[in-house]
């Protein structure tokens, strides 16, 4: 199975214990910051899963910018981190 194809079962499957969508990436947003991590950390701690960026809670792909090209993973790598220390 190919990624795309493996993305597009999952926005049709819908979001469960497993699969988490999230409209937007907005790392500079302390709130939104600390849901991510959040969801991150419930995954983790239920053996795994999938968080789709750009795809709203009804599973339409609605996109997101550049977003990621703009983040240091080491900062993301570092939250997240904390949160099991």
């Amino acid at each position: 199975m190919s990624d795309a194809d493996l993305i597009e079962s999952l926005i049709h499957s819908g979001e469960n214990h497993k699969v988490e969508f999230k409209q937007d990436f907005d790392w500079k947003d302390a709130e939104k910051k600390i849901k991510y991590i959040k969801t991150v950390v419930g995954l983790y701690n239920h053996d795994g899963g999938y968080i789709l960026f750009g795809v709203d809670d009804g599973g339409t792909v609605i996109g997101i910018g550049n977003e990621f090209e703009t983040i240091d993973n080491a900062d993301i790598n570092k939250s997240i981190n904390s949160f099991f220390h």
